[in-house]
C-alpha cells in the first residue's frame, strides 16, 4: 500500500493512521513522518505490540516493511530483514545474533525505534520521533524512500536483485554514475568492495541509496552524518583471478 504521510500536533505527536488498520496481528503500515520513512509493525502474538521504526534496514537498505517477525529469547520480537536475514530487535533497535556460547547478544544504535501510542478515545495511531540526538546507523536511509519490494509469505527480494534491476533501462552517465548496472541513477564506484563488505559481515551501503552531486544522502533527520560514528574496515581488493577478494590489514579505509 502507498506511504501515508502523517499529520503533525503541537505536542510533538504525528497522527498516522486509524488503530483499525493496523488493529489485526502481523499487520503491516508504511508512514512518512515529517520526510522519515517509517515501517508501522504489529507483532504477532502474545505480545501482539505496534512497533515503529525505521523502514529501511540500517545494514545494506533491504525493505523491513516486509520483515518477519520472530520471537527471539530475552530480545522479545525481532524483525528480520528479507535480503540477509539481520534480526532487529522491534523494541530496542539492536541487531540481534547468537554468540558462540549460544547466547543471544545485542548491539545498540543499529535500527532507529520511534515512540508510538494508540488513542483509544480517538481511534487513531499517533507517533512521536526518537529525539535521541546521536547517530544510528539507520539514520542513513531515513529520509529516503524504501527500496522496491512486494509481499508475499517468503523473503522478498534480496540486494542484488534490486542492484539488477536497472539493467538495459539505462541509467546517468558521466559523475560517478553507471548506464543500469545497479539500478537507474545508482552511484556504482566501489559496489563490489561494499558487496565483500557486507560477505564478511561488515555493514555495507546500499548503492541504490546513494546520491550524485548536489547532496549529502547521509544526512539524517538530526542534521548530522550518520557516518559520524568512526569506522576503519579493511581495504578489500579483487584480483580477477579465481579466488576474488582479498584482504590487507595494513591499509585500512577511515570513514567519518
Amino acid at each position: 500500500r502507498a506511504t501515508r504521510d502523517a499529520t503533525a500536533r503541537d505536542d510533538g505527536w504525528h497522527d498516522v493512521c486509524g488503530v483499525e488498520e493496523v488493529s489485526r496481528s502481523n499487520a503491516r503500515r508504511a508512514v512518512c513522518v515529517a520526510g522519515r520513512h517509517l515501517a508501522l509493525v504489529r507483532a504477532p502474538a502474545p505480545s501482539a505490540r505496534l512497533h515503529a521504526i525505521d523502514a529501511t534496514c540500517y545494514h545494506m537498505g533491504g525493505p523491513l516493511l516486509w520483515a518477519e517477525i520472530e520471537e527471539v529469547p530475552g530480545r522479545g520480537a525481532c524483525a528480520v530483514c528479507p535480503w540477509h536475514r539481520y534480526h532487529i530487535a522491534l523494541t530496542t533497535g539492536e541487531r540481534v545474533y547468537r554468540d558462540l556460547n549460544g547466547e543471544y547478544v545485542g548491539i545498540a544504535r543499529k535500527q532507529r525505534v520511534h515512540e508510538v501510542r494508540e488513542d483509544d478515545a480517538t481511534g487513531r495511531v499517533l507517533v512521536r520521533l526518537s529525539r535521541d540526538e546521536e547517530a544510528w546507523e539507520s539514520d542513513r536511509y531515513a529520509m529516503k524512500a524504501p527500496p522496491p519490494a512486494s509481499a508475499g509469505t517468503g523473503p522478498g527480494p534480496r540486494s542484488g536483485h534490486v542492484f539488477a534491476a536497472g539493467r538495459g533501462r539505462g541509467g546517468i552517465i558521466g559523475g560517478g554514475f553507471d548506464r543500469g548496472e545497479c539500478g537507474p541513477g545508482a552511484r556504482t564506484s566501489g559496489v563490489r568492495s561494499m558487496v565483500a563488505q557486507t560477505m564478511r559481515g561488515g555493514d555495507g551501503v546500499a548503492p541504490w541509496a546513494m546520491t550524485g552531486s548536489g547532496g549529502d544522502s547521509s544526512l539524517g533527520a538530526f542534521g548530522a552524518s550518520a557516518m559520524s560514528v568512526r569506522r576503519v574496515r579493511k581495504k578489500v581488493t579483487f584480483s580477477g583471478e579465481g579466488d576474488g577478494a582479498s584482504e590487507d590489514d595494513g591499509d585500512g579505509i577511515e570513514e567519518s
